[in-house]
């Protein structure tokens, strides 16, 4: 048989797609990616909205975390003295009324407060300093360590010019600091005695308060008002001190997301709150820290 006279070897037959069953293929392809994506968008919705009331509900704590010293030291060592009696020369804290007090219609809170050193008084016996005006109301102390430069200073309009020991219940004037030497003098109209091993206090004073979408704390005669969470992170702040409890309310409003409209449930109506129209759509969380107060 010739070459030219080959033929190739028979095959099966090879069918192909049709033009409908591409279509039905596609169409399936197309309702099962559909499902996929919707599946994902509300996981994603889902995932934003809670991750906005976290982010709401932590800055609502970082509120409460801030203030939680100052609130709990509120009138410690200071047997209940209302400040404007008990620190002469002391700036604007000299006028305060209480040393934990809500002010500006429960919108701001103003605290005199004890931070404790870590250091105390070395002596063998009991110290007293002697009424203000009287011989004796200077004395030069002995502590376990240095005094810390930047605690301390010579400047009675400064909290940084005041201490106190915390079983003396009254604050004291620093008068001269060298080492582990702090000479103190009595301002007060009553004697005042120290204890051994008594702790030494440093005086401060904070005022806090919301200032356009934030927390704002100032430690008063020593550095002005400072923002301390970032802008747009509240939507209303509180303050009640009654009952021998302090009460912080806070409505925290978190970062992007979606919330449910309108105000959490259990935020007081007392307040009158009203959110603007930019935050009308936004997650809240209400938080809400109580401590009871000192004096």
């Amino acid at each position: 048989m010739p070459p030219w006279s080959l033929r190739t070897p028979s095959r099966p037959h090879l069918r192909a797609f049709t033009l409908v069953e591409l279509l039905v293929t596609l169409l399936l392809a197309a309702l099962v990616m559909g499902a996929t994506l919707s599946l994902l968008a509300v996981y994603v919705r889902h995932f934003q909205r809670v991750d906005a009331l976290a982010s709401a509900q932590m800055r609502g704590e970082m509120v409460a975390a801030i203030l939680r010293n100052p609130i709990q030291h509120a009138g410690l060592g200071l047997s209940g003295d209302v400040p404007s009696q008990v620190f002469p020369g002391l700036g604007e804290v000299q006028t305060w009324g209480r040393t934990l007090e809500a002010t500006s219609n429960d919108t701001a809170l103003r605290a005199v407060y004890g931070v404790p050193s870590g250091l105390v008084l070395v002596a063998s016996d009991s110290v007293t300093l002697k009424a203000s005006g009287s011989s004796g109301d200077t004395v030069a102390l002995t502590l376990s360590a240095p005094v810390p430069a930047d605690m301390a200073e010579v400047d009675g309009t400064r909290t940084k010019g005041w201490v106190f020991f915390a079983a003396s219940e009254k604050p004291l004037r620093v008068q001269a600091l060298a080492g582990s030497t702090l000479t103190l003098r009595n301002p007060q109209s009553t004697d005042v005695t120290l204890a051994p091993y008594d702790e030494l206090l440093w005086v401060r004073a904070l005022r806090a308060t919301r200032q356009g979408d934030t927390l704002y704390t100032e430690d008063v005669t020593l550095s002005p008002p400072a923002p301390r969470l970032e802008e747009g992170s509240l939507s209303d702040l509180r303050f009640q001190v009654q009952g021998g409890t302090c009460t912080v309310h806070v409505l925290a409003c978190g970062q992007g997301g979606e919330g449910t409209p309108g105000i959490p449930p259990g935020w007081p109506a007392s307040f009158g709150t009203v959110l603007p129209a930019a935050k009308a759509q936004a997650p809240h969380a209400y938080v809400r820290a109580a401590w009871r107060v000192r004096n």
